[in-house]
């Protein structure tokens, strides 16, 4: 079964975390059900360390404190548990194969879905609706993501753009206006060109919304709202496919959520869009 998404949160930051930091994290991570029972005085005197450092090493590993970390931590054990279908062996057969990939898909969309707080989901709405323009930055893989937002949200009647590259980034970001939203899209939130240029339209007074998996990172820290997504790693690169769709998922159900608002509105485009490409070769998507 794979390990609740808090304990693995709070796995990835060990090492950056100071000792008594790291004896902190090291008793929730050994006794997991113990700490969901523990006041913040009673895990730390477990630690043998203080409060503020039992609140320090929360808030490092992206949770509001210790209680928002307790609050998800319940709410992962007393989730249905998603089967894990563990790590491809290079002895694995075809099938074995697409078994063990299908099912970390379907453990980080699961875990994806239980990160997704609704008031943040909600703030990201109102902050679409807001927006005078809306502009997706993500490089590499994460390219591919902010793509397909960007179209999606166009069919709606959003005015939204999307760059690709570190230059592009940059160019945009320092022509934006305060009444902008960037959408910054970012597997690991430490990608130099998209920080750099997040870090810009920030300074020139656009809202930014992070849409990462590492929400306590570069990225994140500049952000006004982050969505997070869920996704593991693997000797052998098979949860990058889950990596995506849970990216995806977390925008997709951005999209869903401002075209609900906008419903008039977006089934009037949708419609005229389909009229539009009747008769051709082209297919809505």
């Amino acid at each position: 079964m794979t390990a609740p998404y808090t304990l693995r949160q709070v796995a990835a930051v060990l090492d950056t975390l100071a000792s008594a930091e790291r004896r902190v994290a090291r008793v929730l991570l050994d006794a997991p059900d113990e700490a969901t029972r523990r006041s913040v005085t009673d895990l730390a005197r477990a630690a043998a360390t203080s409060e503020a450092t039992v609140v320090r090493m929360c808030k490092k590993a992206g949770f509001e404190g210790y209680q928002d970390l307790k609050t998800r931590l319940l709410r992962d054990l007393a989730g249905a548990p998603i089967p894990d279908g563990g790590e491809v062996d290079p002895d694995d057969g075809v099938r074995i194969v697409v078994r063990k990939m299908f099912a970390a898909a379907t453990a980080s969309l699961y875990e994806t879905a239980t990160l997704l707080e609704p008031t943040l989901l909600l703030r990201a709405v109102e902050a679409v609706e807001r927006a005078s323009e809306v502009t997706l930055f993500g490089v590499g893989t994460s390219a591919y993501v902010a793509l397909d937002a960007m179209r999606r949200l166009m069919r709606i009647g959003i005015p939204v753009n999307v760059e690709t590259s570190g230059v592009d980034q940059a160019v945009r970001a320092s022509l934006l206006p305060q009444s902008a939203l960037v959408i910054a899209v970012s597997s690991g939130g430490a990608s130099r060109d998209t920080v750099a240029a997040t870090r810009q339209a920030r300074e020139r007074g656009a809202t930014v919304l992070a849409v990462t998996h590492a929400p306590s990172s570069p990225l994140a820290r500049l952000a006004h709202v982050v969505l997070p997504a869920a996704a593991r790693e693997s000797a052998f690169g098979t949860e990058a496919m889950a990596a995506r769709l849970t990216l995806l998922a977390v925008l997709d159900a951005l999209f869903v959520l401002v075209a609900m608002r906008r419903h008039e509105t977006a089934t009037d485009n949708l419609g005229r869009i389909t009229t539009a490409l009747r008769g051709t070769h082209i297919e809505v998507e």
